[in-house]
Order: structure tokens, then sequence, then C-alpha cells
């Protein structure tokens, strides 16, 4: 549920950068900023899906003027139905509960549940609510009826990057044929196992990893 006409004088509307539509945040008593993100909001049902960077660089979505809050410390998003939670900092944890996050793993997120900014200690807590109300756009009878598929945009300015290198354009074309040639079926188990353990050759060569996820129930 969004902020109402009467409380909008207290609530800072698109905090962060990149700024998303429909969200909203406020100074509170204890010293952590209240942040909304309305799902079902107009302007927001069919663009990307969100990445709320928490930290305490000035670009993020929720900024902690904190000496125990990393600059980037840890990121909230959303794919596919599921939210998730990602500590981003080395050097300073986040725990989910009495679990404390390994850097770069991203762990599901329920409603009620509560991840710390600064450890153990549990003095910079914040709670993750979902309201159903805000996913009246979806179709719940099916799963593959989600918001969009196009990929987040990630916090931050954008900045120049190096070319890819030709081997890795090479990559990504012979993935793409095997990728049509599955959906045709004409490629074999034995195929995809040989060309996986020759993508993974090429990702340790350039000091890729792929992406994990983890659901603490």
């Amino acid at each position: 549920m969004a902020p109402t006409a009467e409380s909008s004088a207290d609530w800072c509307e698109k905090p962060g950068f990149p700024s998303h539509e429909g969200s909203w945040i406020r100074a509170t008593t204890h010293g952590l900023p209240e942040y909304w993100y309305q799902e079902g909001h107009e302007k927001t049902r069919n663009g990307p899906p969100p990445r709320i960077s928490i930290g305490a660089h000035e670009d993020a979505h929720i900024r902690v003027d904190d000496s125990r809050v990393a600059s980037r410390h840890c990121m909230v998003f959303k794919e596919g139905r599921h939210w998730f939670v990602e500590g981003v900092s080395t050097r300073r944890p986040t725990n989910l509960g009495d679990t404390v996050l390994e850097p770069g793993v991203a762990y599901q997120l329920s409603s009620g549940d509560v991840f710390s900014l600064d450890g153990p200690a549990r003095a910079l807590q914040y709670l993750a609510e979902f309201d159903d109300a805000d996913n009246w756009y979806l179709d719940t009878t099916s799963d593959n009826d989600f918001p969009n598929r196009w990929p987040a945009k990630m916090p931050g300015h954008p900045t120049e990057a190096p070319p890819a290198p030709e081997e890795l354009k090479r990559l990504a074309w012979q993935t793409d044929q095997m990728r049509r040639r599955s959906e045709e079926e004409q490629v074999l188990v034995a195929d995809w196992a040989a060309f996986s353990q020759y993508v993974k050759k090429h990702y340790h060569k350039y000091g890729l990893s792929a992406g994990r996820r983890r659901h603490l129930r």
C-alpha cells in the first residue's frame, strides 16, 4: 500500500539511483528509514523488476548513514514471483534471521522475515513485508504470468566497460546455437554435458562464475 495523500509530506518519492517509480522513503525515530515499493503501480507493473540497494553511499535507494553500514551493504530484489536479499559487502555482514549471508549469494525472502545490517548485534534490522494487494494485476493461477521478464536495472551510474573478448563473443553465439538445436530436439544429453564443460573452461579462464540462490526454510 502506497503512502496516502495525508501522509505524503513525510515521504520522499523515488529515492536513490536509478530511481524506481512507485517507491517512497521516510525518516523514522529509530534511525533506519522506512521504504515502500508498490509492485502494482501503473508505471512499474510492466517494467523491469527493482533492485533496491541499501548502504551508506549517496545513490543508495535506502541510505543508512551509520558507521556500521558499508557503502554498498546489501541488495533486495525480485525475480519472477519471489523476493531475495543478497549481501554485497565482504567486510560488513548481513544476517537473515540467524543466518550470516554469504556475499554474492541470493537468499529468498518471505513476508515477516527480518534481516540485519550489523550482523548478530541486530541493532539495525529491517522487517520485510509483502502485501498481496499489490499483486492484484497478477494471474495467480499461472506460474508463467509474472510482471515481466526484462532484466533489472543495476544500481549505480553507467560506466564505460571494456569490449568483450572475441572468444566470449563466439561462446555466446555457440550457446545460442545450442539452445536453438535443443528446441528442435537435435541435441543429446551427452552433447549438453560436453558443452557445459566447454563453457565452464571459458568461465574459469576469464574469472566468471554462475550466480546461486538459496531458500532458507
